[in-house]
């Protein structure tokens, strides 16, 4: 249902009074349509209708903005606003439009839990008439997490700026002292009408190379007392007063410039603090952090260091922090243009085992780069990485292997996969082979361990209440938000990163109610990241399929689709037909979110699903766990069944490593997704199928090149005998329109008719029951032709054109047509009276070299002799040979005395001169 214009309900209120049945008064109708009783009101927010007695709106619960309904249009918060920018309350969002994020995109509903809730008939006239209003009333924003609403206090985190403390950010006692001046500086901003936030680099903390030699210092530690910072260059001596550290004039950040600091050299910092409030202290932390009575000063690593190095040694600490110049490394890559979203292939890798070779413990940046090769002649053209940053997982003692999803760092890389040296090399090589690198961002908890922890005494960088993974970040504290920023920002700067996907995004906002500061820190990544790096882009996974994750609540450009990934699983996972759901998949395919190709990742394997504990991988599910089966006719058939819909839906399609040689290892949590690798040889068929996916999918051949266009049809559904047709498109024509018939069932048909956009002669680009393709499953009692005819004779599923095609068991189709050459020839020729000129040539337009084409010329035309044919429409990329001749009586009296001229047009219209 589409929503009415401002303009409209303004035109409903002039309307003259009507009178229904029942004999009452109503004015005009609302937005579906419904009468308008007296009293009753539209909401602002959502534009649904309510009755006088019907107040918050039933649908959204405004005016009551808990947190979600907060972000709603013309709010002024959340909505892609760069973080440096004025906040309106009526200005119009520059990410989404005038009218905010989509309606259908709204929170899920809640029940009010405030006492503010009155009736329609119970507010005062200024209140009634504030309602029609497009939000005038939201005149204060919260300093604290920037909820806009009426009045303090916030109705999100509950700050009044009449009381001496804020709820949110107050911690332990330690920190008040050290927040008090960015409270105050807080206010000035809202006094001011302005939302200043400061958008730092990489650059600006951690250690910083000079030119002149050495090495600065920088690091926040707003609450230490003291920091020295001690290390190979001063034989670690402690408490060097040459090596002392200065607190900044903004009180936050602590610096020293150290010319002996060399790259190579370790560093830890010595920090002196106040003792901790007990009450704000994790038990299992305080006893390994907590300074002694008699010595206040503990060890800290550097949190923005490059590197972090075992320190086994020593008894308090776990870690040396190692300097790293990352001006030093060598690239080459600077004519490396990146493949456009719309045909972007991804393949998601574990670096620990996707190039773990036997008797190795685990992958390095180093092996996996010698294999990229293979993923190029594969035709994947985006890498996407599984966390490489510092881990710290039990299992990593026993040399296993794990996801990642651990880190105690958010700069260090892990050492057991290389150096940044190896790693930068590893990106360098993919651009040179034209592949683009994503890198994992995991920031919505870290692990126990984290060299984060009371880093100055107090809980700096976490909350109080964590997470069942570990602690959660801080994302209130802008230094905190700095810190996961600068990080981000770093991997693209510094290690030429392409894309980033942010781990559990939904951690980060919040499930069921939103968390302070995530929102704004979704929003401030991708700000930066978009602004900083036009070419990168940016990936979400929430798994909640919410669209503000792609509009203006965070603007991500794609996110990860779970609803897509269950619908395709519920059609290959079940072993009865009539459990396949086609009707729920055909939705998921059509319904796509906002940005480049859906604004969403599509896959039917991830490092997530595949463990043997969840999903398991797809051929490994079809055979419910039976490992002998795996192989079956039913399992490959329907695999490459649910990859090709995947592959012809809009989104960018995404590969779990080993996914194309069919992996069917499933090992549970934590241990990371394995490869088989001699599996490319019993399952040859497989690996082809998937190739000749990415070709379509890339438009390879120039004949599918609406697999890369925005629009997509599911045209016909037959649930009672499990058949769909697709059809996509990006402007239409012959070499764009792709139509795609897949077969859900165990039954054949012979000759199955759906509808075409065009007739004409229509190729079979793949059909994965063919022989080559189904490691020794064809089903040989149906024969795919290469080509069908598709006529005007049998009209269907809404197009005029049909054409019937045979099916096998459990496949999928793909047609399309050739794309078109128009080639118009212009010659210059004098000939005698009754001599014409014509071109005749080897492509039946051209007269199969037996007959010829007439050009057309005026005698009265000031360009006499010139001659020029009408379009002639031929093949594209094909290539035709053709010559000039002579025509008397349309027969050829005179062949042009040269070798035969060719050409290999492109597709649309070519102009070929001739002399």
């Amino acid at each position: 249902m589409s929503e009415p214009k401002r303009g409209d309900e303004e035109a409903r209120e002039a309307q003259p009074p009507l009178t229904t049945e029942a004999g009452r008064t109503h004015t005009g109708t609302g937005t579906s349509g419904v009468p308008r009783m007296p009293g009753d009101w539209v909401c602002d927010q959502c534009g649904a209708l309510n009755t006088e007695q019907q107040f918050p709106c039933t649908q959204c619960r405004y005016p009551l903005f808990e947190l979600e309904d907060a972000h709603r249009q013309e709010a002024g918060v959340f909505e892609g606003r760069h973080s440096s920018v004025s906040v309106e309350p009526n200005a119009q969002n520059p990410h989404a439009g005038s009218r905010g994020r989509p309606r259908d995109a709204g929170p899920p509903q809640r029940e009010p839990t405030t006492p503010i809730e009155r009736t329609f008939a119970q507010l005062s006239v200024e209140e009634k008439e504030g309602l029609a209003a497009p939000v005038p009333h939201l005149n204060w924003q919260c300093p604290v997490c920037y909820v806009i609403g009426a009045e303090a206090p916030c109705v999100c985190c509950g700050y009044d700026p009449d009381t001496t403390e804020l709820p949110v950010l107050a911690a332990a006692e330690a920190q008040e002292e050290a927040e008090e001046e960015e409270r105050s500086l807080y206010e000035q901003q809202l006094a001011a009408g302005t939302k200043i936030v400061e958008v730092t680099h990489g650059a600006q903390a951690g250690p910083i190379p000079l030119r002149s030699g050495g090495f600065r210092f920088r690091v926040w530690a707003p609450n230490a007392q003291r920091v020295f910072v001690m290390g190979d260059f001063n034989s670690w001596k402690e408490r060097d007063q040459a090596c002392e550290m200065r607190k900044e004039t903004n009180l936050t950040h602590w610096r020293i410039d150290i010319p002996a600091a060399r790259t190579g050299h370790r560093y830890a910092f010595l920090v002196k603090f106040r003792q901790p409030d007990k009450e704000y202290m994790n038990m299992k932390d305080m006893t390994r952090h907590r300074p002694s009575r008699k010595d206040r000063f503990v060890w800290r690593e550097d949190p923005r260091a490059p590197m972090l190095v075992s320190c086994h040694e020593h008894r308090r600490r776990h870690f040396y922090s190692v300097l790293y110049d990352h001006s030093e490394f060598p690239w080459t890559d600077g004519d490396f243009i990146p493949p456009p979203i719309n045909k972007l292939v991804l393949y998601e890798l574990h670096v620990a085992s996707f190039s773990k070779a036997d008797g190795q413990d685990h992958g390095t940046f180093a092996s996996t780069t010698a294999r990229l090769d293979y993923l190029k002649s594969l035709g994947i053209n985006a890498i996407a990485l599984m966390p490489i940053t510092h881990d710290d997982h039990p299992n990593e003692h026993h040399n296993m292997p794990c996801w990642g999803y651990d880190p105690i760092s958010l700069f260090a890389i892990h050492p057991s996969y290389g150096t940044p040296n190896d790693l930068k090399l590893l990106v360098n090589t993919a651009h040179e082979l034209g592949m683009v690198v994503v890198f994992d961002s995991v920031f919505n908890h870290m692990h126990s361990r984290s060299i984060l922890q009371f880093w100055d005494g107090t809980n700096l960088y976490f909350e109080q209440e964590g997470t069942e993974w570990g602690p959660r970040p801080r994302f209130t504290s802008h230094g905190v938000q700095d810190y996961i920023i600068d990080s981000i920002v770093s991997f693209f700067r510094d290690y030429h990163m392409d894309g980033v996907r942010v781990d559990s995004t939904s951690n980060v906002r919040g499930q069921g109610s939103d968390i302070p500061g995530g929102w704004q820190l979704l929003q401030r990544i991708n700000d930066v990241v978009h602004e900083n790096f036009p070419r990168a882009f940016t990936i979400a996974e929430d798994l909640y399929d919410d669209r503000r994750l792609n509009t203006g609540g965070a603007c991500f450009d794609l996110q990860w689709c779970q609803g897509t990934f269950k619908a395709l699983f519920n059609v290959a996972e079940p072993t009865k037909d009539a459990r396949r759901n086609i009707g729920e998949l055909a939705q998921h395919i059509s319904r796509s979110h906002p940005g480049h190709m859906g604004g969403r990742v599509l896959y039917t394997e991830n490092h997530d699903t595949a463990p043997g504990d969840r999903e398991k991988r797809i051929p490994l599910a079809i055979v419910h766990g039976d490992e002998k089966s795996v192989g079956s006719f039913y399992a490959v058939m329907r695999t490459t069944l649910v990859a090709s819909i995947m592959f012809c839906t809009p989104g960018v399609p995404m590969l779990l490593q080993g996914q194309e040689i069919f992996e069917c290892a499933s090992p549970e949590w934590p241990v990371g997704p394995t490869v088989d690798w001699k599996r490319i040889y019993e399952f040859p068929g497989v690996n082809l199928v998937f190739r000749a996916l990415i070709a379509l999918r890339q438009n390879q051949h120039d004949n599918t090149l609406g697999l890369t266009g925005p629009y997509v049809r599911v045209h016909h559904l037959n649930e009672s005998d499990g058949v769909m047709a697709i059809h996509r498109w990006a402007k239409g024509g012959p070499g764009d329109d792709v139509m795609v018939v897949a077969n859900f069932s165990n039954k054949k048909f012979s000759s199955y008719r759906v509808g075409f956009p065009r007739e004409g002669r229509w190729s079979v680009r793949l059909s994965t029951s063919q022989a080559a393709y189904n490691d020794g499953h064809h089903d040989t009692s149906i024969d795919v032709p290469e080509h069908i005819n598709v006529t005007t004779h049998h009209p269907r599923d809404g197009y005029p054109f049909s054409g019937a095609i045979a099916l096998s068991r459990y496949t999928a189709i793909f047609l399309s047509q050739n794309g078109e050459a128009r080639l118009v020839f212009r010659v210059k020729q004098e000939t005698e009276w009754g001599t014409s000129v014509g071109i005749s040539g080897s492509d039946p337009a051209l007269g199969s070299w037996t007959r010829a084409i007439e050009l057309r010329t005026d005698t009265a035309d000031a360009h006499y002799p010139w001659w020029q044919s009408d379009p002639v429409v031929v093949p594209a990329r094909t290539e035709l040979s053709y010559k000039m001749v002579l025509l008397r009586n349309d027969e050829i009296v005179h062949w042009e005395d040269r070798d035969d001229r060719t050409i290999c047009p492109p597709i649309g219209r070519v102009r070929l001169i001739l002399s």
